[in-house]
């Protein structure tokens, strides 16, 4: 019966699917699945050196609790988890592989956590930083363009209310729609042109089905079908178009995503000193804001034209992370789950080359 679950466990198979094969009680089989993990993994530590690796946090627990961990980035394997995501955790990891693995390491990506960045500088100065493009972007997003349309918001409110007490229904009407508009641009705002331009297409090739199939013979289309709006271009432009401040930063987000993709490290370096020199004549505090996050994380910055590494790796892990906590109903036991966590990244291997 032991080889039977082991069988089983080591074949993919979850904790509850394994007790409704044996009939053996879920609890007794976590702790053989434990133990079977811990007999391969032995200490944990990485069997090979790593020149590439990226580190992230990711939700442990309710309130907040989160846990730091380190992939080696070109065979997507987990080297070190543990729970927190301060300087320290980094420190912990330092001491976990050993100085003769760190000397190793040439460039790690990251988001911009100043906990980690500071503990690389100050232990290891000679591994590069590499900041990455996803999250630079979504700083920009959230620092620039969700702050102009919640502060716009913020007006049309504030200018309802006094259309309200002057009793002026008619401009109260106007800075509704207004405010409505706004408030559903999000996802407009935050999009990439290219997505919404295949949405409007995908959306546009449904309507055709179901005018062809149904419409266009006389016939109903059926309850639980229905036309698409296929109008994300054309309402993003209205909102552009109704805003100078948003269309400013809008097309400069577009730029700065152009300026990212650059792969020669001198006009990459010319076209963010270009684009800095526009966003901070633009005189939006936003920008100012922004531009001073750039200046401060300059260097990790331009390192990902020469090291062509990012986070998206990480990405794909904490995807599996949550695969594993949802396939268990959740997992208290941390020591487990981590364990749990380095044997499904080591199931499929990746082979990614550094350019």
């Amino acid at each position: 019966m032991f080889s039977t679950i082991r069988n089983l466990l080591e074949g993919g198979a979850t904790i509850k699917q394994s007790s409704a094969i044996t009939g053996v009680y879920r609890n007794l089989i976590k702790k053989i699945d434990k133990a079977r993990i811990k007999s391969v993994a032995g200490n944990m530590k990485p069997t090979h050196y790593s020149q590439f690796i990226s580190v992230d946090e990711f939700s442990l627990h309710k309130n907040h609790q989160y846990a730091t961990i380190v992939i080696d980035y070109c065979t997507g394997e987990s080297l070190f988890v543990t729970q927190g995501k301060t300087k320290e955790q980094m420190r912990e990891f330092f001491h976990f592989v050993g100085d003769k693995f760190m000397r190793q390491v040439v460039a790690v990506s990251m988001d911009m956590n100043a906990s980690y960045a500071s503990a690389f500088k100050e232990m290891y100065p000679n591994i590069k930083i590499v900041y990455d493009g996803f999250h630079l972007i979504k700083n920009y997003n959230d620092m620039v363009l969700t702050e102009i349309r919640r502060s716009e918001q913020r007006r049309l409110i504030e200018e309802m209310d006094k259309a309200l007490i002057e009793n002026d229904r008619s401009k109260h009407r106007e800075l509704l729609e207004e405010y409505k508009m706004f408030k559903g641009s999000r996802y407009l705002l935050l999009s990439n042109k290219k997505t919404l331009e295949l949405k409007d297409a995908a959306c546009a090739a449904h309507n055709r089905y179901l005018y062809e199939k149904y419409e266009k013979r006389g016939l109903k289309v059926p309850i639980g079908k229905h036309y698409l709006p296929a109008q994300n271009m054309e309402r993003l432009q209205e909102v552009l178009s109704s805003n100078e401040k948003l269309q400013t930063t809008y097309y400069l987000g577009e730029m700065l995503k152009a300026s990212l993709r650059c792969t020669n490290q001198e006009v990459f370096d010319s076209g963010f000193k270009k684009w800095m020199y526009i966003a901070r004549n633009t005189g939006y505090e936003e920008l100012d804001r922004f531009c001073n996050l750039i200046r401060n994380h300059w260097e990790g910055i331009r390192n990902r034209v020469r090291y062509n590494i990012t986070n998206g790796p990480l990405e794909g892990t904490n995807c599996l992370i949550k695969n594993i906590r949802r396939q268990s109903y959740g997992i208290r036991d941390d020591e487990y789950f981590f364990l749990k966590i380095w044997e499904a990244t080591r199931r499929h291997l990746k082979n990614r080359q550094v350019s």
